[in-house]
């Protein structure tokens, strides 16, 4: 019986995602079952449905709750300069790499993608590293710094530029006074700032891009994708580490969140890691 039962709720739950893809184009068929089936039972229970049958009926009936369902599945958890050590690395280790590569190479353009950005906090994060480092002092460097998420609520604040002040509590002062506005519920992210990064909806689980579409093309010098791949099985863990391997030029870097790594992945002997403390890996130039 009680396997029946488990057969049941599986086959109810593959429905709802079922309906997720279809009336929203987002794939959640390779997410960790157990994190999709929790999720999804606090909005059930949220709704006051018996089970994920009755769930499935008031997510046709209301848009609204299919909003609230995505932003649970989705966990839009970030903030500016998140993991501070991630970001003092970056400025003092991968930046100054890339800059002198680009020195060496004249190449003009600097190329980054925020894979599964939330509200923006993180692409913003790596626009105020930029404009404080010299590779754009000079004015001749083009910089293009791409975030994209599956959460089309999460991109519209993003676009937007506000944010409360928990969301900038790692920010330093120096770039506090220079890049943030307050305002009267919280602080706006400075224009400058916000016109360096595009913000457009990416699917990572799609197999239709590997990239973003407005990026044009991959070659990117510097991608992250923290905190994601521990939401998904082993194999779409892969199919996604794979696609944004495509994404970024030979040389260039990939930074994963804490509790993720290239160490089992088929992608290991072709990265190296960059320091002991964080995910930050270098694809090799061959």
């Amino acid at each position: 019986m009680a396997d029946k039962k488990t057969t049941g709720r599986k086959r109810e739950i593959e429905l709802i995602l079922k309906y997720l893809k279809r009336e929203r184009n987002v794939d959640f068929s390779g997410y960790r079952p157990s994190m999709v089936e929790r999720r999804l039972n606090s909005r059930r229970v949220a709704c006051g449905s018996a089970d994920f049958t009755g769930y499935l009926l008031s997510l046709e009936k209301s848009p609204e709750e299919i909003d609230a369902l995505l932003d649970a599945l989705t966990i839009n958890v970030s903030g500016f300069f998140r993991d501070p050590l991630v970001f003092d690395l970056l400025e003092k280790q991968v930046l100054p790499v890339l800059q002198c590569e680009k020195t060496r190479s004249k190449d003009r353009c600097f190329r980054v993608w925020s894979a599964g950005c939330a509200a923006g906090e993180e692409p913003y994060s790596l626009a105020v590293l930029l404009r404080e480092t010299p590779i754009l002092s000079s004015g001749d460097m083009i910089v293009r710094i791409f975030g994209t998420d599956i959460d089309t609520g999460a991109l519209q604040k993003a676009a937007r530029g506000f944010y409360t002040a928990e969301s900038i509590s790692n920010v330093r002062f120096g770039f506090f006074t220079k890049y943030f506005r307050p305002s009267e519920d919280g602080y706006y992210i400075s224009p400058d700032i916000q016109r360096m990064v595009s913000f457009s909806y990416h699917d990572l689980m799609s197999e239709n891009n590997e990239a973003p579409s407005e990026s044009v093309y991959g070659a990117f010098d510097l991608v992250l994708c923290r905190n994601f791949l521990i939401y998904l099985d082993m194999e779409s863990q892969a199919k996604v580490l794979t696609r944004l391997d495509r994404a970024i030029r030979p040389g260039g870097f990939l930074v994963l969140g804490e509790a993720e790594s290239l160490e089992t992945s088929v992608l290991n002997k072709r990265y190296r890691k960059q320091n002991d403390s964080c995910r930050i890996y270098r694809k090799s130039i061959e």
